[in-house]
């Protein structure tokens, strides 16, 4: 969960910036020496005002273990796109395995538009049931039924994160949007 709220403040301001990474995935997520997660290759990211041109094109770009299910179809793809994708990080690393199962990938794609998720609680029954909850929600299939922000999703998981291990957090100042990012700190 520190991990996730990392990327999470990672992601938040990228889409604050307007930039749409679209193609989350753990091999996008580098650790440094501090412990803090970094999001790298940006290289099928694009600015939200140009998405629609980019998929006008027809190509479905991405990595389809972790694609939303409009990416899957070829739609525009959003912040809510990543917040799909990062339900799906965050369920594999709570997990040790992907909520879908493979075997390649048109059956992922497949499997992210039709199919429910494994429940958490069947794959890690000592994890908080909360944390289904909340993923459940990142992995709506409608854009619309996800969480809004990532920072909306990182507060979600920090009192979760705070009953686990007694570590309590403040909110940062704002960031150009004025909205308030949560990030570990003080009591």
């Amino acid at each position: 969960l520190r991990l996730a709220l990392g990327i999470l403040e990672g992601l938040e301001y990228a889409h604050q910036k307007g930039v749409v990474h679209r193609d989350l995935k753990p091999g996008n997520i580098l650790v440094g020496k501090d412990g803090r997660p970094k999001l790298v290759d940006f290289g099928l990211a694009t600015m939200v005002r140009m998405n629609s041109i980019e998929t006008l094109s027809g190509r479905i770009l991405g990595t389809p273990r972790y694609m939303s299910p409009e990416q899957c179809e070829g739609h525009d793809t959003t912040a809510k796109s990543d917040l799909y994708a990062m339900g799906i990080v965050i369920y594999e690393m709570l997990a040790g395995q992907m909520p879908y199962d493979g075997p390649g990938p048109m059956n992922f794609m497949d499997q992210h538009l039709h199919a429910t998720p494994r429940p958490l609680c069947a794959v890690k029954p000592d994890l908080p049931n909360e944390l289904e909850t909340i993923l459940n929600r990142a992995l709506a299939k409608k854009p619309d039924d996800r969480f809004g922000t990532a920072a909306e999703l990182a507060e979600s998981l920090m009192g979760i994160y705070s009953g686990l291990t007694a570590v309590r957090f403040m909110s940062r100042p704002p960031r150009d949007t004025g909205s308030k990012v949560p990030v570990p700190g003080a009591p």
